[in-house]
């Protein structure tokens, strides 16, 4: 019995986490592939398996058991319909993001995914209802379903994606979905067997489990917040963590499943019927973890970003652990299972509208990421008992109180330190605040309170380090900067942590294009050869930036940029931030909408050069590089003109793909790697890159072969495809 009812919990969260990062990625190229469609989505995840867990919670109120079955079943049977689903609709050019998207998630997924949604908590209390030795306590099931959502969640991009074609994997689920419905009919009739021959059942004796409540008492007002706010805290953690790494990786499923996979992964421990990690011994871990890593939420390890990466997730896995451990501390009795999975999904549904619709409206950066780990300080577990609690909590604030009117102080004067001493500064900031952390890491609130000092002197100093910031914004596409260097004078475009374009502001007037669009780079070599020609070029570039590329037009040359966040556009407009739109010579425009949607409304053979440069921080947008993708701008594309793809990335070595694309479409392809760029250059606003040129044979490509810069990609790389219905990210990892 109990191994049917595992294989069935099981089975129901395979498929409930395998269709997140499927619907995902079918939603992905309606918005550019930008990393905020991951958070709507798992929005209206956690709100369906809110609205899962709430209807669960009102089938098991029905006295008769057969009717709750006949339910069920009913319900199952209805949610095929919908299936197998898909996302065809594309989204119209004044639709909000975040309300486009639920609304197609809610009408192609909505019923299937709310019924199977239910499973967990609805099987856990049929269990309980049979005569089985374990069925007291049936928590322990609740591992065997999260089990399934890990294995779905790395099947995905390691099995499924690299197998089965978008459409495929809707058909296979389908069919996953059928088997699901044979599996609970069996234990639904195994329940009603059970418990009609069922004579008494055995009441928990107050104490024994970790929660004490008596079976015959209600969960109070304050337990039920509580539980809500253990939940709250690693659901918003987790989608801050997400946004960190799919901003600087890629908006790929491979990525979002991480965080969710170490969140699962911390319920199978903590609800485990052998505790592996005891709270005592988090207690003593998290305080010191917190304070480490209280500065990484502001500051990057250039030379090492991916160990950055595992930081973020171990200390996201460290806060989900001690919060779902106290949800497991205090659960309930199983009489009242449903409604403590109930609240639980509330504070899961509350972090993810916190993140994804609420902070960006409230917070111009990312403070909700940080916020998450000062509200998880108030849940830590206590080590010891205090009887002088009160009179140390004094002491606290008087540290706190010397604590912030010191850095106060410094800050007020920060623009009188010497620029060589901000290191040596910095490490006092946090050596101070790090000790005060310490002292009252014992009294959950002082400690909270210490905690937010720190995070507040490290933004700041963050800030401080990385120039003036003159504008910042934020909206569904992410956080836009605009940084000036104090010493230079150069503007800075920073899109999460990746800069976007810069110009040199001064009496002058400079145009000349820095960072990756230098007069010395691949982009300058690109626009030189069609220089060559007195003929007015048409150029299309997908990704505005701070409009660098407009410095290459010659009088009566005409660029399209297309564009598909608005704010870029009002940013690289605004000539106290930027002028290179300002000062072109040719004419321009700025078409807005995902660029490879509205590049298809051009005219075929119209453009002379099309460039790609439409990533978000490192994140890349898959849609852009299929085969599909490439064949709409060849058509666009004159007969002689060149394609330039910017692939230069962190972590992603992007040439196999441009080697299968270039051998699929009969194109000539080549590649400069700009990235040896002396260091004094970098001084002045060049940064080094990768471009990679495609064109037909006969095109004007063929004159980069006299550039000894351009070379052949090499016969060694093994080139891959992506296509609208295939991409995988794993095999290009550097």
């Amino acid at each position: 019995m109990v191994m049917c009812y595992a294989v069935t919990l099981f089975t129901s969260a395979l498929l409930l986490f395998l269709i997140q990062p499927m619907a995902g990625k079918m939603l992905l190229p309606f918005f550019g592939g930008t990393p905020a469609v991951w958070n709507v989505c798992m929005v209206f995840f956690q709100t369906f398996l809110l609205l899962g867990y709430g209807y669960a919670h009102f089938c098991t109120k029905i006295r008769q058991f057969r009717r709750q079955i006949f339910l069920h079943f009913t319900l199952m049977a209805i949610g095929l319909a919908a299936l197998p689903f898909s996302f065809d609709t594309e989204p119209p050019a004044d639709a909000i993001p975040a309300i486009f998207l639920l609304m197609q998630l809610s009408i192609n997924l909505g019923l299937p995914f709310f019924i199977v949604s239910s499973s967990a908590p609805l099987l856990q209390n049929w269990f309980s209802r049979t005569n089985h030795p374990t069925a007291q306590d049936p928590y322990y099931l609740y591992a065997a379903s999260n089990l399934g959502s890990l294995i779905a969640l790395f099947g995905y991009p390691l099995l499924v994606e690299p197998a089965l074609r978008l459409n495929n994997q809707s058909l296979t689920w389908t069919l996953g979905y059928i088997l699901l419905i044979a599996l609970i009919g069996t234990c639904g009739l195994w329940a009603f067997r059970s418990s009609q021959s069922k004579a008494t059942v055995r009441p928990i004796p107050v104490g024994e489990m970790d929660g004490g409540l008596d079976p015959l008492n209600k969960p109070s007002v304050r337990q039920r917040f509580f539980w809500i706010f253990c939940a709250f805290v690693p659901s918003s953690m987790m989608l801050g963590t997400t946004t960190y790494i799919t901003t600087n990786v890629a908006a790929l499923p491979l990525l979002w499943v991480f965080p969710l996979a170490l969140y699962l992964t911390t319920f199978i421990l903590v609800f485990a019927r052998k505790k592996l990690i005891s709270q005592a011994v988090l207690a003593r871990i998290a305080p010191f973890a917190a304070i480490s890593f209280a500065p990484f939420f502001f500051f990057s390890i250039r030379i090492s970003e991916f160990f950055l990466i595992y930081l973020h997730l171990g200390m996201f896995f460290l806060i989900a652990l001690v919060c779902h451990g106290q949800l497991a501390a205090h659960r309930p009795h199983p009489r009242y299972l449903t409604g403590f999975y109930f609240w639980m999904s509330v504070g899961g549904v509350l972090g993810g509208i916190f993140n994804t619709l609420i902070a960006p409206l409230l917070f111009l950066q990312i403070i909700e990421y940080p916020l998450a780990l000062l509200l998880a300080c108030m849940v830590f577990p206590k080590v010891v008992t205090d009887l002088e609690h009160t009179q140390k909590q004094k002491k606290d604030l008087g540290r706190l109180v010397i604590l912030s009117a010191a850095l106060m102080g410094l800050f007020f004067f920060k623009n009188h330190i010497p620029s060589g001493l901000q290191h040596l500064v910095f490490f006092l900031v946090f050596s101070a605040s790090a000790l005060v952390c310490l002292s009252c890491k014992e009294r959950r609130l002082s400690f909270a309170l210490a905690v937010g000092i720190l995070l507040l002197a490290s933004a700041h100093l963050a800030v401080w380090d990385q120039g003036q910031r003159i504008y910042s914004s934020r909206n569904f596409f992410g956080v836009k900067q605009v940084v000036a260097d104090r010493e230079s004078g150069i503007h800075y475009l920073y899109h999460g942590t990746t800069v976007h374009g810069a110009q040199r502001i001064d009496s002058h007037g400079e145009i000349t294009p820095l960072t990756y669009y230098h007069p010395l780079g691949p982009a300058a070599d690109i626009f030189n050869i069609s220089r060559s020609s007195n003929v007015q070029r048409k150029v299309a570039v997908i990704g505005l930036g701070v409009g660098s590329l407009a410095s290459y037009a010659r009088p009566g040359d005409h660029f399209t940029f297309f564009e598909i966040d608005p704010e870029i556009e009002g940013i690289a407009r605004n000539e106290r931030f930027f002028r290179f739109l300002s000062t072109i010579q040719g004419n321009f425009e700025v078409v807005l909408g995902d660029g490879r949607l509205t590049i298809t409304k051009a005219k075929s053979g119209e453009f002379d050069v099309i460039v790609l440069d439409a990533f978000s921080s490192d994140a890349i947008p898959a849609h852009l590089l299929t085969r599909e993708a490439v064949a709409i701008y060849l058509d666009k594309l004159a007969p002689e003109g060149i394609l330039l793809f910017h692939i230069s990335n962190r972590f992603l070595n992007l040439e196999p793909l441009m080697a299968g694309l270039a051998k699929e479409l009969g194109l000539r392809c080549l590649i400069r790697d700009d990235n040896r760029i002396a260091k004094s250059l970098e001084k002045t606003g060049f940064l080094p890159s990768t471009y990679a040129a495609m064109g037909r044979p006969e095109s004007k490509i063929r004159h980069l072969k006299d550039n000894p810069h351009w070379k052949e990609i090499h016969p060694a790389v093994k080139p891959m495809v992506w296509t609208d219905q295939f991409s995988n990210l794993i095999q290009l990892l550097k």
